[in-house]
C-alpha cells in the first residue's frame, strides 16, 4: 500500500524553474536552432515565482532551486530578484547558462542574490577558454557540448517534433 511521506524533502530534492523561453544561441540540437521555431517570447509571471518561493519556505524545503530549461536564464533581467526570493531556503540555488553573459559584475550580482552554483554549457574550445578565464575563483561546473567531445546517445529526444534529428545524427552516435 502507498503511504504518504511525512517529510516533503523525501519526495523531491530539486525544483527546476524555467523563467523565460528565449536564448541567444541557435544550437542544432535545440529548438532555437530549428528554422520552424517561431514561438513568441514569454516570461513566467513573477507572481508565480513568488508563490513557489513562499510555498517552499512554508514546506521547509531544503533541496536545490535550479533556474534552467530550454533557454538562457541570464536573458531574464529579473533573475537576481528571483534568486533573492529563495534566499531563506537552506539548499543550493543554481543556474544553467551558456555563459555568454557572464562577467565579473554578473557573477558578483548572482552571488549577492544567493546563487551557490553555476552550471555552464560549453560549445567550443574557445568558449571553454573564455569560461575558465571569466569564472576563475567561482563555484561552477561544465557541461561539455563541444561536437568533438559530445557523444550523442542512441536514443535522441525529439522534444515533440521540435528538433530535426537528421541534421545532427552523424558518426558521433555510440
Amino acid at each position: 500500500p502507498y503511504t504518504v511521506k511525512k517529510n516533503m524533502n523525501d519526495i523531491f530534492q530539486v525544483v527546476n524553474i524555467e523563467t523565460c523561453n528565449i536564448c541567444n544561441r541557435s544550437c542544432s540540437f535545440c529548438k532555437f536552432g530549428q528554422p520552424k521555431f517561431k514561438e513568441p517570447k514569454s516570461f513566467l509571471e513573477f507572481e508565480l515565482i513568488e508563490k513557489i518561493a513562499k510555498e517552499l519556505v512554508e514546506l521547509n524545503f531544503k533541496g536545490r532551486i535550479h533556474f534552467t530549461g530550454i533557454n538562457e536564464p541570464l536573458l531574464d533581467s529579473r533573475i537576481y530578484a528571483m534568486l533573492k526570493l529563495f534566499q531563506n531556503l537552506k539548499g543550493d540555488k543554481s543556474i544553467t547558462t551558456n555563459g555568454d553573459y557572464l562577467n565579473y559584475d554578473t557573477l558578483q550580482k548572482l552571488s549577492d542574490s544567493g546563487l551557490t552554483h553555476i552550471n555552464i554549457s560549453v560549445y567550443s574550445d574557445n568558449h571553454l577558454k573564455s569560461i575558465k578565464k571569466k569564472c576563475e575563483g567561482w563555484n561552477y561546473g561544465l557541461s561539455d557540448m563541444r561536437p568533438k567531445t559530445r557523444r550523442l546517445s542512441k536514443v535522441l529526444v525529439n522534444r515533440a517534433g521540435d528538433i530535426n534529428l537528421e541534421n545532427i545524427i552523424d558518426s558521433r552516435i555510440i
